[in-house]
């Protein structure tokens, strides 16, 4: 690539956070190696019908009103299924790859030139299938960790996949907190976390003066990723798979607080268990009994990667 041409990335972002992180992770560490410019898409949420006429618009190859500014992009790139057939329908008008996280619709996979697929879910290989451990995200590890900081996140029922017991949480959370006494605990929950588990920490906080919570409508945007930074320690529960390998990408040492799972072969037990297997994070349970330890800690940029394939396959 001559290092005076840029790469146009249209980016496409559908308002969820959790997509938005990934796309944005990416677009971050394209920048730290290569000059690009993006041009963003906001695609707002279509209803089901809404949904069903995209469908039929792609699928009888009706023309679409083009983006002009994507009509010089070299690349499109998003995350999330409201993104997939705005970003197709483009690339069929203007012949511009497309790139995306986490695996399509089956009808439709074939037709993206780069899938960055996590391990969890199973896309298999192909040709246009790049595997990564976890999803890219916006964090990594910038050497400023606190060895007496210790960050605990709280998630919550993840459609109906978790029997959530809030007493077991707050009992798990007193634990950790009576195991590390000469650090600070801070706490913290998420928007799928019960209230009455937040009121429950709140309990455990005011019982335990090292221990400090934080409802996550209190906390500014951005807090949790500075959190990552301080923290050496990062306790997360196992239904929060995606604040896993953000403590991962931040070169924090992790470590799961168990959940109980209502399918025991789903993405995230799949998940739970090959990070356990890979010594990426230790069990709460192992940990209290000293049956486990952290191993050096893992240098986790999903994103980075993800951004060496696209220079490699587009730039």
């Amino acid at each position: 690539m001559n290092e005076n041409k840029k790469l146009v990335i249209g980016a496409f972002y559908d308002g969820r956070p959790g997509h938005e992180k990934q796309t944005r992770g990416i677009v971050t560490q394209l920048k730290r190696k290569i000059p690009i410019e993006i041009v963003s898409t906001d695609i707002r949420p279509l209803t089901r019908t809404q949904q069903a006429g995209q469908w039929l618009h792609y699928l009888s190859a009706m023309p679409v009103d083009p983006q002009v500014d994507l009509g010089r992009c070299g690349l499109l790139l998003g995350t999330g299924t409201q993104t997939h057939l705005p970003m197709l329908r483009q690339k069929h008008h203007f012949g511009i790859p497309v790139v995306t996280c986490m695996t399509p619709a089956l009808p439709i996979a074939d037709d993206f030139d780069l899938i960055f697929a996590p391990q969890h879910d199973s896309a298999g290989h192909a040709e246009n299938i790049f595997n990564t451990i976890g999803p890219p995200g916006v964090n990594w590890n910038r050497g400023n960790h606190q060895a007496e900081r210790v960050l605990v996140l709280i998630g919550g029922p993840a459609k109906n996949n978790v029997v959530w017991r809030t007493a077991a949480i707050g009992g798990y959370v007193t634990r950790i907190a009576r195991q590390n006494p000469d650090k600070t605990i801070v706490i913290s929950s998420s928007p799928r976390t019960p209230l009455e588990t937040v009121a429950a920490l709140r309990i455990v906080a005011d019982e335990c003066a090292h221990l400090y919570f934080h409802d996550y409508r209190d906390t500014p945007d951005g807090w949790v990723e500075k959190e990552y930074d301080r923290c050496a320690q990062v306790w997360v529960t196992g239904d929060s798979m995606s604040m896993m390998y953000e403590a991962l990408s931040s070169g924090c040492k992790v470590g799961l607080i168990p959940v109980q799972w209502r399918r025991s072969n789903s993405k995230f037990t799949r998940s739970e268990q090959y990070l356990k297997k890979q010594g990426f994070i230790v069990d709460l349970h192992d940990y209290l009994h000293g049956r486990a330890k952290w191993q050096n800690v893992t240098q986790l940029n999903e994103a980075s990667r993800c951004a060496d394939e696209i220079i490699q396959r587009f730039a």
